[in-house]
Parts: structure tokens; C-alpha cells; sequence
């Protein structure tokens, strides 16, 4: 059991919520929600119902927390017993969780699952929000069968959808409902598969009782093929889907009209029901091309229709016509095919880029029909940063025979001791020795070491870029032998490591030593001049340190009978003692500063 209120996993007896405290025994809601109503602790604002229907609803709203848009389903099983009930909850959170995998890594064409939870005894699934008009209402306000150039391109960016889905590991993703009212065409032309049969119920079988206990079919009747309703879907049930789908666009006739007189539909009648009328018979504008990929969708056996792989191959032939207006390059250069156009985008980077950024690409990769590419272009230009690398996946997208650019280093291992006293570096040279863009940073291991450029940017074959490698002896810890490494973390492959070492010399240790001595004499001169700003009278001061080492350097070799020289050797002594006291102070601060830094 769930809290009604914050969603948090309950005990079946308990009486109210241990995270937020609320009393679960709430009026039980026995309709849908209306505008203003709130849940989740009033982050969800209902605005208005989208949908409704016997066993859910879909909701427009507001998610106030991160101010968006979105789209609240709500799930209302009508449950015979507490077992159907306890499974129906298991099914539900299962399959959520398997709709949110689609977004690991997503897809263009299918919308973002934001969040899922139980309360109030209901289901909800929350899903970003997309504007537009679904095929369905487009078909009615168009009053006819739609253009076909249109529908190739809409069934091919389905296709590449359903290719996805279909391809998850280790099981595939099957969408169960695919008809016109379920893929939404928003206002840049991209289309948008949606409601993945999780605002039905998701009972122990797919079958349920009617009033007279006879069984009754679960589905939408004239688009959901034999083997859905008799329990034994398989992705290419949802090709059968889009085949139904495309000849109601490409008709106007709608398939559900032959059911439409039954009040309880069973498996004998959904599975009994005549084929799907010829294309051509209806539509004569229909190209023989395209009816034959329509009726090998929706053939009854279902090992002779097509995966969805193929069927977007062959979608992709039909919208490849002869005709169709080339790309022209701001440079003068035409691509007539994918393929030159990505070669001139190879060879001319920066104008290639230009258009890429502009949006001219996929706006003639639409011309063209080739939506599914178009719809990857847009995702890829508004989600990665780096324009170059944007680019170089863009080519490799178009044209997956495309050779990938390739690092090459100098050096895997750079021994800085072979430079001598004062010249602590070495270059380390990246090579580009394939074509495209490779591009990243470079990240020393160790405080010591400095380099001259932390990115590097390499386009075209042959393209290398200089970074010099050095010794900030500054930081440098004492002791003859160290070692270190240079991560080169390109943004596209695996990181290269360059070892780098240093082995010091007599002269190096030396050079080292005199420079934090410098410092340490700088410092012992400051002290110095501090002192003898707060004396007040140096004469006076230096009086009395001769004085006091006159008197203690008699008192010491009185006895030895040598006074005189006591007297004399004593102030030498004390100044002596003084100024090294005062220099190994100074060192060591300089050392401790070095250190720090």
C-alpha cells in the first residue's frame, strides 16, 4: 500500500503516512479530476482533461515545481478482486519503470516520463508535454485521405521509433496501441509517439468478462492484429498497428467502423473480421510502391510481415524520388544525395558547420523525406554543446560508412630530464590522422606540471596541435626522481595517459635549492629591514649585541687566559648565531610558501 497523499510505500494496516504524517482514510474520489485539482502535495496542477475514457483519463498540467508543462495520465482499473488489484499495481510499476529505460539513452520521437506514482488509490504517470494535433484529428480536419509524401514521412519516423523500442535489451518494448490517435505531429513537422497502454488496465490476462461473463477482447478493434488478442503480441504486432494506421490515413477509411455496431466485442468477432480493402482501390493516388508495403504491414501470419527496420528502409526508397531540390552550400558548392552532401560538409568544415547550426540541414533532410534523420539532426543540435563535435556526429549519422577520426600522439612518455637546468619541458604533438573532428582536454596528474594549452582542437586529416609540457619547480616536492601523467580526455573515445617522468641531476638539485634560497634570502631581508624599522636606535642596538658578546666571549676564556680574543671573537660569534637563526627561518617559510603553492 501507498500514502494517498505523498506516494510513500506503506504497511496494508496502516492507519496514517510515516513520511508525511496524513491520514489515509480519505473520501474515496469516484470520478475524474477537474481544473484546479492538485496532487503530490500541490506540485501537479490540474488545467484541463485532454481525454477520457472507461478506464482512465489524460490530463493537461502544470508541474509548479520545475514551472513546465505536462502530461498527467490517470490510470482507474476497475478490479474484480484484490489479487487482479495486487497485480495490476506490480504490472503497473513494472512497466513504468521499463517506459522510463526508454529514455536511457531516448529517442527523438518519443517523449520524456518525468515521474510515476499511487495516490489516492489511482495510478499516474506523468510525461512531458507535447503540442500539436494527433493524426486522427488531422485526418477529420482535413476531411479526406491525406497526401502521401506526408504519410511516407510520418511512417518513417514510426518506424525508426518502433526500431528502437523493438531493439531494447534484453527484452524488446512492444507498444500494444499504435493508431492515428497515438502519434502527434507538433509545429516543426516532428511526429511523436505516444500513450503506451498505460492509461488501460493492466490485468492478470489480457482478456476480461463482460456482463454475461463472456470473455472480451482488450484493444483497439481494426488496427490490433490475431495474435495481440489472443495473448501472444510480438514487436511486429505493432507493425501491424502502423499498417492499419496508414491505410485509414491514406483511405479516410476508418477500421474501427466495422465494429462500431457491437456492444461487446469477443475474440471470435475481432479475429473474424474481412481483410482490409486493396489501397489502390480506394485511393488511386497511392503508388503501387507504397500499397504493397502497406498490405505486407498488415498481413494476417505474422512471420511474413516486416520489422520495423525494414519497413523504414523501404518507406526510405519511396521518399528518395527523383526531383527532389538539392542542397546549395553559401559557398556555391550543390549536394544532390546524403552522401555528397556530407562530403562537402567533411571538406568544408566551417561552412558545413555554418548550416548545420542554421538548421538549413535538416530542414532539406525534411525536403527530402527523410524525417527520421532530420528529427536525430534537431535532437543533436540542441542537446550537445561543442558545435565541432556536434558536426562530426551529425556526418556520422548521415553516413554511417564515414571513417572516424583518429588521435595520434608524439609521445606516450616524456622524460623531462633530458632538457638541462632552466628548460624543464618538453612538446607533446596531437596528430589528426584521419578526417572529421576530434577535439578535448588536457589534465596533468600532478601539481608540478604545467602545460600550455588545456584544450586542443584538431579538424581534417593531417591537423596537429602543439603543447609544450613543463616543470613549475615551484611546486616541484624535493627529491631526485618523479613521476606524473598527462590524461589527453578527447570528447568522443578513450583517454590517452602520457607518463611523464623527471629525474634530477646534482645541477638541477642544486639550481632547485639556490632558487628556494633566493626567495629565502629575500625573505631573511625583509625580516632584516622589518627589524630595524621597530628599533627605534640601530646604533644603540648593535652597541649592545658588541657589548654582550665582548662581556660573554671574556667570561668564556678567562680561564684559558685568552680575554682579549674572547672579547673579540664574541660579538662575531653572537652576529653569527643571530643572522643564520635569522636565514634557516627565512628557508624554511620559503619552503612552507612553496609547498602552498
Amino acid at each position: 500500500m501507498w500514502c494517498i497523499h505523498c506516494g510513500a510505500k506503506l504497511r496494508n494496516i496502516a492507519r496514517f503516512c510515516h513520511s508525511c504524517g496524513a491520514s489515509q482514510q480519505p473520501a474515496v474520489r469516484s470520478g475524474p479530476l477537474e481544473e484546479g485539482d492538485s496532487f503530490q502535495a500541490g506540485r501537479y496542477l490540474i488545467i484541463r482533461a485532454l481525454g477520457k475514457g472507461g478506464m482512465g483519463a489524460v490530463y493537461l498540467a502544470d508541474d509548479t515545481r520545475l514551472v513546465r508543462r505536462c502530461v498527467v495520465k490517470e490510470m482507474m482499473p476497475d478490479y474484480t478482486s484484490q489479487q487482479e488489484r495486487n497485480k495490476a499495481e506490480a504490472d503497473f510499476e513494472r512497466e513504468a519503470r521499463t517506459l522510463a529505460l526508454l529514455n536511457q539513452p531516448g529517442h527523438p520521437n518519443i517523449p520524456e516520463i518525468f515521474d510515476y506514482f499511487v495516490e489516492r488509490n489511482r495510478h499516474y504517470l506523468v510525461m512531458k508535454y507535447i503540442g500539436g494535433e494527433n493524426l486522427e484529428e488531422r485526418l477529420k480536419r482535413v476531411g479526406g485521405p491525406l497526401p502521401e509524401t506526408d504519410v511516407v514521412g510520418w511512417a518513417i519516423q514510426v518506424c525508426d521509433a518502433l526500431a528502437y523500442m523493438h531493439g531494447r535489451k534484453p527484452d524488446p518494448v512492444i507498444h500494444r496501441d499504435i493508431k492515428p490517435a497515438n502519434l502527434i505531429l507538433d509545429e516543426d513537422g516532428r511526429l511523436w509517439v505516444v500513450d503506451f497502454g498505460l492509461v488501460r488496465p493492466v490485468p492478470g490476462s489480457r482478456l476480461r468478462s463482460g456482463k454475461n461473463g463472456e470473455t472480451v477482447a482488450i484493444g483497439t478493434p481494426g488496427y490490433t492484429p490475431s495474435e495481440q488478442w489472443l495473448q501472444q503480441p510480438e514487436p511486429r504486432s505493432d507493425i501491424y498497428a502502423l499498417g492499419a494506421s496508414l491505410h485509414h490515413l491514406l483511405t479516410g477509411a476508418d477500421p474501427r467502423d466495422a465494429f462500431s455496431q457491437e456492444d461487446v466485442l469477443t475474440p471470435a468477432m475481432v479475429l473474424g473480421a474481412a481483410p482490409a480493402t486493396s489501397l489502390r482501390k480506394i485511393n488511386k493516388d497511392v503508388s503501387p510502391a507504397l500499397e504493397r508495403i502497406v498490405h505486407a504491414a498488415i498481413e494476417p501470419d505474422v512471420y511474413r510481415r516486416l520489422t520495423a527496420a525494414e519497413m523504414k528502409a523501404e518507406l526510405e526508397a519511396i521518399a528518395r524520388r527523383p526531383g527532389t531540390q538539392p542542397f546549395t552550400f553559401k559557398s556555391g558548392q550543390v549536394a544532390s544525395s546524403i552522401k555528397a552532401l556530407v562530403q562537402i560538409c567533411d571538406e568544408q568544415w566551417e561552412v558545413g558547420k555554418h548550416h548545420l547550426l542554421r538548421g538549413d540541414i535538416e530542414h532539406w533532410l525534411k525536403a527530402i523525406g527523410r524525417y527520421d534523420l532530420a528529427s536525430k539532426t534537431e535532437a543533436l543540435r540542441s542537446s550537445v554543446e561543442d558545435p565541432d563535435l556536434k558536426q562530426e556526429i551529425v556526418l556520422q549519422l548521415l553516413d554511417p560508412t564515414l571513417p572516424a577520426p583518429v588521435l595520434h600522439l608524439s609521445h606516450d612518455r616524456l622524460d623531462l630530464s633530458k632538457t638541462g637546468i632552466g628548460r624543464w619541458g618538453e612538446s607533446l604533438i596531437l596528430f589528426n590522422r584521419q578526417r572529421g573532428y576530434r577535439g578535448g582536454k588536457l589534465v596533468p596528474s600532478v601539481s608540478w606540471l604545467d602545460i600550455s594549452q588545456e584544450r586542443f582542437r584538431l579538424v581534417g586529416k593531417g591537423s596537429r596541435q602543439q603543447v609544450d609540457v613543463w616543470v613549475d619547480y615551484r611546486r616541484l616536492p624535493f627529491g631526485r626522481r618523479h613521476k606524473g601523467k598527462v590524461d589527453v580526455q578527447p570528447s568522443q573515445g578513450q583517454h590517452r595517459l602520457v607518463d611523464v617522468t623527471m629525474e634530477m641531476s646534482v645541477m638541477d638539485s642544486l639550481a632547485q635549492t639556490v632558487r628556494v634560497m633566493g626567495k629565502g634570502t629575500g625573505s631573511l631581508l625583509r625580516t632584516v629591514r622589518t627589524v630595524h624599522r621597530r628599533v627605534r636606535r640601530p646604533t644603540e642596538f648593535h652597541l649592545a649585541n658588541v657589548l654582550v658578546g665582548a662581556l660573554v666571549g671574556m667570561a668564556a676564556l678567562q680561564e684559558a687566559g685568552l680575554a682579549v680574543a674572547g672579547a673579540v671573537a664574541g660579538p662575531i660569534l653572537l652576529y653569527t648565531v643571530l643572522l643564520g637563526g635569522l636565514w634557516a627561518w627565512s628557508v624554511v617559510q620559503a619552503a612552507r610558501s612553496l609547498g602552498k603553492d
